[in-house]
């Protein structure tokens, strides 16, 4: 736990990258310094007033305590920046998982009519099914796969 001026400049600095922000764009976000004194504060030269460490501390959504001494290590899902990238990629992930289920639905209905009718196709006319087929599912925003669909596809492919 250090609270040397240098020391509280790596947590001013990490601050302004963990909001991505330049050392201009955050002079001006905590109350319309130059850079050069975001410069100054970051390298440990000078110390930043009281009211400019509350706005630097509000900037990064830390505790005064973790700006000043390390201590407290601020609570990244309090930051509305961070739960909205938690939230962007639980989402993709979902849509991803969903869609991989589906792809798995779409590959079984091909090889369980395939096998059941004994038909035989090559790989790559499989391959080109089974996209067109998870494409045609995809676009009717249908969660299951119509095996109707599979069986005239298939009909259609052979």
């Amino acid at each position: 736990m250090q609270t040397n001026k240098k020391s509280i400049g790596i947590r001013i600095k990490k601050v302004r990258t963990d909001i991505g922000v330049n050392q201009t764009e955050f002079g001006m976000q905590i109350g319309g310094l130059k850079k050069s004194a975001v410069s100054a504060y970051e390298q440990g030269d000078n110390f930043p007033p009281p009211d400019t460490m509350i706005k630097i501390a509000e900037a990064g959504n830390v505790t005064l305590d973790w700006l000043l001494t390390g201590k407290e290590l601020h609570d990244p899902e309090q930051n509305p920046e961070y739960r909205r990238k938690v939230e962007a990629v639980n989402q993709i992930v979902a849509e991803r998982t969903a869609d991989l289920k589906l792809m798995q639905q779409v590959i079984e209905a091909v090889e369980e009519h395939l096998q059941n009718n004994q038909l035989t196709m090559p790989p790559a006319k499989i391959a080109e099914l089974i996209t067109v087929l998870y494409e045609e599912t995809l676009e009717s925003n249908n969660q299951q796969v119509n095996k109707g669909t599979v069986s005239r596809m298939i009909k259609l492919a052979t």
